[in-house]
């Protein structure tokens, strides 16, 4: 089997993800990833035995904003078809799309059957009557690949999709280079770290506004590590981090903290969260906002992950919640569903549909 893996938006925070994949694909059939230059990591890539990296120069815009990120989509989307020309593929998977431009250049792309988009925010997206106008020329022309089966059950529910034209495929663990033990006890400072790039940014500015009436809640043993795009802030239990954080640091905070905090907007509704996957990756507990994502872990792995919207609930979890047998089973269960020995059993079948 012949397959061209592609992205139409290149986000950093999907990096890993993809290269998760390319590394399963390449172990499937033989692959060609057309990329803007610079995306992956060649050394990688040239290590696997299947795979063919074809790149385009990066498009740099000099002011980042909506505008500009669709420009951008577009001239990624051109680029990519320029690549493909006189090439035959038997499918096409596209690992990120922006709904809009995807939407109106999709005839630009031939035997849409072929055609497997991975969701990520689109799903979400969907409920914007102007964006839905556009994408519904498009959706039931392709293939859709989610990662977990709650938003599989979504877009056949709410939008009539197929169901032999929705696929669920687990999010990969991630791999880091020291994972630690599960975190038993600690007379130290028990760290609960925030670090998602999609944080509330409304409730992270109360954290701060309220820091004062907060630290008569949080006792002087924790400290709450949170990242924000726009606020900084530090004092003994709270510490807010705007800027970016590099691989090292990202799987620091995560291998230091006593427990994961994902306080998300409302609106992050019918997708995963990558953070999840990774504090779940390393063994952490994760507390969640009350959204569908952790309403629907918290059922299938109730000891582990947690939802909790204010930090009076998140200190009583901190209080009560054990590193107990239940959670190791649980954690056992977690890791088998999105192993490496898991995952291209699934993948193998969606792509021979």
């Amino acid at each position: 089997m012949n397959i061209l893996l592609i992205d139409f938006c290149f986000f950093s925070g999907h990096k890993h993800l993809n290269l998760n994949h390319i590394k399963i694909l390449d172990k499937i059939c033989d692959l060609t990833v057309i990329s803007e230059d610079g995306y992956y990591p060649k050394a990688i890539l040239m290590g696997l035995d299947h795979v063919k990296l074809v790149e385009f120069k990066k498009y740099k815009p000099r002011i980042r904003n909506r505008l500009t990120f669709r420009i951008k989509s577009l001239y990624n989307i051109l680029l990519t078809l320029k690549s493909m020309k006189n090439c035959t593929y038997d499918k096409i998977v596209v690992t990120s799309f922006e709904t809009i431009t995807f939407s109106i250049l999709s005839p630009l792309f031939k035997n849409k059957s072929k055609i497997f988009i991975f969701h990520h925010q689109n799903t979400d997206e969907m409920s914007n009557t102007f964006k839905m106008s556009l994408f519904k020329h498009v959706i039931h022309k392709v293939n859709h690949i989610v990662l977990d089966e709650f938003i599989r059950e979504h877009l056949i529910k709410e939008f009539g999709l197929e169901t032999d034209k929705v696929f669920t495929l687990p999010h990969p663990l991630r791999v880091t280079k020291n994972k630690p033990p599960l975190n038993k006890s600690s007379d130290t400072i028990r760290s609960i770290a925030a670090i998602s790039g999609s944080n509330n940014k409304q409730f992270i500015q109360k954290l701060i506004t309220d820091y004062q009436n907060l630290i008569q809640t949080i006792d002087s043993k924790t400290q709450f590590i949170v990242k924000s795009k726009s606020a900084d802030f530090k004092d003994d239990r709270l510490i807010v981090v705007n800027k970016y954080l590099s691989d090292e640091e990202y799987d620091a905070y995560y291998s230091n903290a006593h427990l994961i905090w994902l306080p998300f907007p409302d609106n992050y509704r019918y997708r995963l969260s990558g953070t999840m996957i990774d504090a779940l990756s390393t063994n952490k507990i994760v507390i969640g906002s009350d959204i569908p994502c952790f309403q629907t872990y918290s059922k299938r792995y109730p000891s582990l992950c947690k939802v909790a919207d204010s930090v009076d609930e998140i200190m009583e979890i901190s209080r009560i919640c054990t590193y107990d047998e239940a959670l190791e089973t649980e954690l056992k269960a977690f890791h088998a569903a999105h192993s490496t020995e898991h995952i291209p059993r699934l993948f193998e079948p969606i792509l021979s549909c």
